[in-house]
């Protein structure tokens, strides 16, 4: 278990400094890199949980950059639900649909909301069917698409939760305060300068085959380190499982009993 993170920018002067590369183009490719060795890594699974708000405009708001996953969109203090139609969900609910059906699954958020409920007609084309006075009320939700939130309501302001990969102060992203960890990106990244075809000072690192060991091998022993449980956690999953465990005279008192916890010394 890992409890500190680390820049990566260490990590970067590591690699100019023991390669000394000189070629300045390389260093947008090996944050790319360092973010491949990340993954490799399972780090990407550690992730910092926060929240942001959110201005809808035209049933639509911009998701933020570097979100990995969605929690919660919160709406007027409630949370809303995922909406489960394939149907664009700007078309207000349980309104009749314009006949031309084919308007009504536009993905384009630049057009406009007006355009997809002109009319007041059947969704089944040459169907008469009626809207009931009964109908169900109005329900908010969001749908999702890429890069977007797409509301019923037109404007507003939404807040969602949801976590994100953690940088430093310089956009960095962090990496487990371990060697280890900082071994495996360095090694990984030298490893993809040389199938580049760059030719390292050091004669052993113009090898792939000891890149590519060396590689592995520190990247299998970060992964090791970091998803080790620590005493806690240990001790949480034994009296979890202790738990499971229902008590001798389960039966005879008929099931009574089992909803006590148990604690193994």
């Amino acid at each position: 278990m890992v409890y500190t993170t680390t820049s990566l920018k260490p990590v970067v002067g590591r690699i100019l400094r023991t390669t000394r590369l000189t070629d300045l183009t390389y260093a947008n490719d090996i944050l790319e890199w360092l973010a491949e060795g990340l993954d490799l890594m399972l780090i990407r699974w550690r992730l910092d949980k926060t929240f942001m708000t959110l201005e809808v405009k035209d049933f639509t708001a911009k998701l933020p950059c570097g979100l990995v996953t969605l929690g919660a969109v919160i709406y007027r203090g409630k949370r809303l639900r995922k909406g489960t139609n394939s149907i664009d969900p700007r078309i207000k609910p349980w309104l009749t649909i314009n006949s031309d059906i084919e308007s009504y699954f536009i993905s384009d958020t630049s057009v406009k909301p007006a355009t997809i409920n002109a009319q007041n007609s059947s969704l089944y084309k040459g169907s008469n069917i009626t809207q009931s006075t009964n109908a169900l009320t109005n329900a908010d939700y969001y749908d999702l698409q890429y890069n977007y939130i797409k509301t019923p309501f037109e404007k507003g302001t939404i807040i969602i939760a949801y976590t994100k990969q953690p940088v430093d102060d310089e956009g960095y992203p962090l990496v487990p305060d371990i060697e280890e960890a900082r071994a495996a990106l360095f090694w990984y990244a030298c490893m993809q300068i040389r199938i580049t075809g760059y030719v390292f000072a050091i004669p052993e690192m113009n090898n792939l085959t000891y890149l590519e060991e060396r590689a592995t091998k520190y990247i299998r022993k970060a992964k090791n380190i970091i998803k080790e449980q620590s005493e806690d956690e240990k001790e949480s999953t034994k009296q979890l499982l202790n738990n499971l465990i229902p008590p001798s005279n389960y039966y005879e008192t008929f099931f009574m009993g089992g909803e006590q916890r148990k604690y193994m010394e």
